[in-house]
Parts: structure tokens; sequence; C-alpha cells
């Protein structure tokens, strides 16, 4: 397993109101925006330095809910993906894989995977089209 140095380097909090208050207009990946901006802003870091986020939200009020911390990141201005993929390849060699076939339209997956050395044998394409709902989720190659 490699070694990486992880920071946990500012925390935030949107405020808790009772249903129905003062922010019950607003949607949680706003509020998980000003939370993410504040935090970046407290650590004085670089946002495009950012690596992950990690957020908790109890209920889901809208489809791009399910993607949480990933929409208010990037809505907070963080970079849209810095996924590295070491984790994926540490993952797969612990299973004994080495090989793979890889469901994704992103080129830089494989890329990654190889440089990590699992071998992408095949890339499979995702089939389904980007639409309101899935453009979120994925990079602007795609999934």
């Amino acid at each position: 397993m490699s070694e990486r140095e992880v920071m946990v380097v500012s925390g935030t909090r949107t405020a808790i109101g009772d249903y129905g208050g003062a922010l019950k207009d607003l949607a949680a990946t706003r509020l998980g925006c000003v939370a993410i901006k504040e935090a970046v802003a407290r650590a004085k870091v670089d946002p495009a330095s950012v690596g992950h986020v990690v957020m908790g939200s109890v209920i889901h009020g809208e489809a791009r809910d399910m993607y949480l911390s990933r929409v208010a990141a990037v809505d907070a201005g963080l970079p849209v993906d810095r996924r590295e993929y070491a984790s994926a390849a540490e993952i797969l060699r612990f299973m004994g894989l080495r090989q793979v076939r890889l469901l994704t339209n992103n080129p830089s997956k494989s890329a990654a995977l190889t440089r990590r050395g699992i071998q992408v044998v095949e890339r499979v394409p995702l089939t389904v089209p980007p639409n309101s709902v899935n453009s979120l989720a994925g990079t602007e190659q795609g999934g």
C-alpha cells in the first residue's frame, strides 16, 4: 500500500433551522457550496489543491443532492476532477486483479490506472447520453 499524506485543513457547517424555516428555499447543494467556499477561505489554501470533499446530509431534496459533495464542491470553484485512482489500483491489486475492462468514457481513467500498474485491456464506453441528472456526476469527458 502506498503512503499518502492526508490533511483535513478546515471545516464549516451551514446553519440549522426548523423545517420550513428561513433556509427552506435554498438547495442543499447551494448551502454546501457556501460552506465549502468558507472552509477553503479559512484554511487559506488554493482551491485547485483540494482533492476531496466530504459532506454530510440527512434528507435529499432533489436529484442533485445524491452527489451533494461533488456538486457543491464544483459550484464552490474546486477542480472538476482531481481523482488520481491510487486507491482504486490498490484495491484491484489487493483483489489479485492486474487487468481490467473499464466501463468509462473518460480516457484519463485508463491512463491513470495504467500508470499505477493496472492494465486496461479494454475501455467500454458508457451508452447513456448526458442529461440534466447525470451530467453533474461525471466529468466533462463523461463518467
